[in-house]
């Protein structure tokens, strides 16, 4: 009797990201870049808010980017902050 091959039910989750697009890359990335990648439909200045915003309502994310050396004033985000900003709010869209 021949063996059957396990099937796989779904694709694997890309979170958003659409076939053949590459994955969301882990390095520095200026505060405001990132900040529309995760709200392209705003402006730019709404983005920051918003994205400053939810950095702050994020449970436990606050701790994490200030012990990774983010201040209010960081323009550019870190390899390590933005791991952070990836592990709460999942790589932006």
């Amino acid at each position: 009797m021949k063996k059957k091959e396990p099937t796989m039910s779904a694709a694997p989750s890309l979170r958003g990201r659409e076939l053949g697009e590459p994955p969301f890359e882990i390095r520095p990335y200026n505060f405001g870049e990132l900040a529309q990648m995760y709200y392209p439909d705003h402006n730019y200045d709404s983005a920051l808010r918003h994205f400053r915003e939810e950095m702050h309502l994020t449970r436990g994310m606050w701790p994490e980017m200030v012990a990774q050396g983010y201040k209010e004033n960081t323009k550019v985000l870190t390899r390590a902050q933005v791991k952070v900003i990836v592990k709460f709010l999942d790589p932006p869209i």
